[in-house]
């Protein structure tokens, strides 16, 4: 995946109430299930990239498979009572991957990570870096469980793998704190307000500000095709790839925004251009040749006939190369011939993480 792919959104909200105290800012958030995050970040953040970036449907399965591969350890943590879980924390997420702009996700999926909070103290047996707390991590040796260790603290050594406390950055093999703008980035890089540019952090540009990449943009913004810092273009406003709004696209045509089509619309199918194939339809479709013509059609689900060269298979499944038949993603462990069988790598098993095997 690209790493403009692999930057889709952050939406953070602050909110002060008329006392001076913060408001809580997941208040109004709908809670979600622990069974239920991974599936559905997977299919909102990997489908918002799909419309964004035209991706073509094993880069969107892929996708979500290499999500779930990260998540699921983490809910059976949450099982095992070594991790806590904050719905309303994770619903936020969901609900901010689904309205973020393009171009600017690299952020806002810590909020959906912050919604697990490991229970570890100082060392307490562990499988992952989850399962500790804040100001630690786990650390394994050459067999299961690891145990947590404090994170370096500012100035302290941070080589061979020893990750800083989250609030700083390794550089030079020291911890530091992030640079702030006017402060030279030679040494430290610079903090989310912040791009290096000539030995200096320099503010992100806001609206109409000159960009060669999304870095140099304001976080919610990103760099329009014009190479202009702006917000997602809206239904009628001129654009080029990737500048609209979620649930429109850039029509080739008329240069204009216009809304996604429905399943069972019809649609321009063109193996030749990924990007309209791909975005005119909406999300969790894509348009394909039918008889006749061609029309967005739906995922597909377990059980029912695909083609292993597209991989319409829903979220959770992947298609069988052998009976092209659409199949639940083979848990860590599984014999596997391919690693789209898998939530993770395939090397005769299904492969997690660099975690330890759940349970041990």
């Amino acid at each position: 995946m690209s790493a403009r792919a692999a930057a889709v959104l952050l939406i953070a909200a602050s909110v002060s109430t008329s006392c001076g105290a913060k408001a809580d800012p997941d208040a109004n958030c709908a809670p979600v299930d622990a069974a239920a995050f991974c599936a559905t970040v997977a299919d909102t953040l990997c489908s918002r990239q799909a419309e964004c970036f035209g991706s073509p449907d094993y880069q969107l399965q892929r996708c979500k498979s290499d999500w779930l591969a990260q998540c699921s350890p983490k809910v059976a943590s949450v099982t095992r009572s070594a991790t806590a879980f904050d719905g309303k924390r994770a619903g936020c997420s969901i609900e901010a991957l689904a309205a973020a702009p393009c171009g600017e996700s690299f952020i806002p999926l810590e909020k959906s990570n912050s919604a697990f909070t490991g229970l570890g103290a100082k060392d307490a047996a562990c499988t992952a870096d989850w399962e500790c707390g804040p100001d630690f991590y786990c650390a394994i040796d050459a067999k299961c469980p690891g145990h947590c260790v404090a994170r370096a603290r500012l100035g302290e050594s941070c080589v061979k793998g020893l990750p800083c406390l989250a609030s700083l950055a390794c550089a030079g093999g020291v911890c530091v704190g992030y640079a702030k703008v006017g402060e030279a980035c030679a040494a430290a890089p610079c903090d989310e307000n912040g791009t290096c540019s000539l030995g200096a952090c320099t503010a992100r540009h806001e609206d109409g500000g000159a960009c060669w990449t999304f870095v140099d943009c304001r976080v919610g913004h990103f760099c329009m095709h014009d190479r202009l810092c702006g917000l997602p273009r809206a239904l009628g406003e001129s654009c080029g790839d990737n500048d609209c709004a979620a649930g429109l696209y850039c029509e080739r045509a008329s240069r204009t925004c216009v809304p996604r089509q429905p399943v069972g619309a019809s649609c321009t199918f063109d193996p030749f251009d990924e990007y309209t194939t791909v975005s005119m339809c909406e999300s969790r479709s894509a348009c394909e040749p039918v008889t006749g013509g061609a029309a967005c059609g739906a995922y597909r689900g377990d059980g029912a006939w695909c083609d292993p060269s597209s991989n319409r298979c829903a979220p959770t499944l992947y298609c069988g190369k052998d009976d092209y038949v659409c199949h639940p993603i083979k848990p860590a462990g599984a014999p596997c011939t391919s690693v789209i069988e898998c939530g993770a790598e395939c090397d005769g098993v299904c492969r997690g993480t660099r975690v330890c095997p759940s349970g041990r």
